[in-house]
């Protein structure tokens, strides 16, 4: 039975498609979905029957955007993927104008693991609301242990037996998994991840180049969050640039890359974001929001769920160890569309492409996904000038309102 809640009529806003910025447009909802798109003084002149049918909200000339989907978090509100509570982390990811998310193990004891994927597809089985869990993505336990902030006692060499039990407690909804290339049994891996339906990143690599032809070959699909934990290239001729995994991958055009746009540019200098845009072409990259449990919190002290201690300090939104190490991300993904736009220079359109049509491109979405259209999801994010969110519709009903 169709309910009252399941229409919603969202007038004089301004549409980030994400393809085109279309100014003084209706939007229609209905059972979930984008049932029409029409111009403002179209609406005015529409039958007044229709009308009263649907609850009407006023954009106020804000933008209107796809839901964000962010394939690349930690944690939130003190919350981590490995353990839950998943409910509280996504009305967080929600009231920041994500509509969906992949909870990202980072590099833990194989048996945890394990029981995490089991958790959170029991998760996802009984989600009634907050940002949709899309599925699972694994940071390890198959990477180079000596890159990165992760856990080395947790790295291990690929086993069919260990592996096997991952796809199977995840119940297919294990949708990525970052590898690095030099772990011994790469290959076989891979290619079982993918017979499987996993996407695979590349990620926490050594100086070796990798064989791209190779690794397109057994059907790597993209690049765990660029230019963080790949070691640099190895020395060549005294004044001779060197060149390693990155500028190999930064070249190939059949990989994406996830990559992190932190306020600062902690993670990635604003040159190599720059960089990234023009070797990519903005169709090609996707934004990670990469937040660890801490995010959400105020500037401080912490001790991470797995033990750590991390501190997040005033004016910035990344995570460091009590080392200094860099260990994530504070922002969500609202905010990492700002700084993409304020670091390149790049319009919001192709910043609100990164965090939509790209991602759900990513997961074999963007059919449903992703983009403002007729017959798509009605999964919305309505936000100012400064990206802060107004309004969040999801599944065709107004579930964030921050007054707009």
């Amino acid at each position: 039975m169709e309910k009252e809640t399941d229409r919603l009529i969202i007038k004089n806003g301004v549409l980030v498609t994400p393809f085109e910025r279309l100014p003084q447009k209706v939007l229609f909802l209905r059972n979930g979905i984008i049932e029409r798109i029409i111009n403002n003084s179209e609406f005015e002149y529409y039958p007044r029957e229709i009308k009263e049918k649907y609850r009407v909200i006023d954009a106020g000339g804000n933008y209107i955007s796809p839901g964000f989907i962010d394939i690349h978090c930690h944690g939130a509100v003190n919350i981590d993927a490995a353990t839950g509570p998943y409910q509280p982390w996504a009305d967080y990811n929600l009231r920041h104008g994500t509509t969906g998310f992949l909870p990202t193990f980072w590099n833990m004891k194989l048996e945890t693991l394990i029981k995490a994927c089991a958790r959170i597809s029991r998760f996802m089985k009984e989600q009634e609301s907050g940002s949709r869990v899309l599925g699972i993505n694994s940071e390890g336990p198959y990477i180079n242990p000596e890159l990165g902030a992760q856990s080395k006692q947790n790295a291990i060499i690929p086993r069919y037996e260990d592996y096997s039990r991952i796809i199977e407690a995840s119940g297919g909804n294990l949708k990525i998994m970052t590898v690095s290339s030099e772990v011994e049994g790469y290959e076989e891996l891979v290619k079982y991840l993918r017979l499987h339906g996993v996407l695979v990143a590349l990620g926490y690599c050594s100086a070796s180049t990798p064989r791209i032809e190779r690794e397109l070959e057994l059907g790597l699909t993209h690049i765990d969050h660029i230019f963080d934990c790949f070691s640099g290239p190895g020395p060549v001729e005294r004044g001779v640039k060197a060149a390693g995994i990155e500028e190999d991958l930064l070249v190939c055009d059949q990989l994406m890359a996830e990559v992190i746009a932190d306020k600062k540019g902690v993670h990635v200098a604003p040159a190599w974001l720059k960089i990234l845009v023009r070797c990519k072409g903005v169709e090609n990259i996707i934004l990670v929001s990469d937040s660890r449990d801490i995010a959400g919190n105020p500037p401080g002290e912490y001790i991470l769920q797995d033990g750590l201690k991390a501190y997040i300090e005033e004016g910035r939104d990344v995570v460091r160890l009590a080392s200094g190490d860099l260990a994530g991300c504070a922002m969500s993904m609202n905010e990492a569309v700002k700084n993409m736009v304020s670091h390149t220079g790049i319009s919001l359109e192709e910043s609100v492409m990164m965090a939509t049509h790209n991602p759900a491109k990513a997961l074999g979405i963007s059919h449903k996904k992703g983009e403002l259209k007729q017959g798509m999801d009605a999964d919305l994010a309505i936000f100012d000038k400064d990206l802060d969110i107004k309004m969040v519709i999801q599944g065709g009903r107004m579930c964030v309102d921050n007054v707009i």
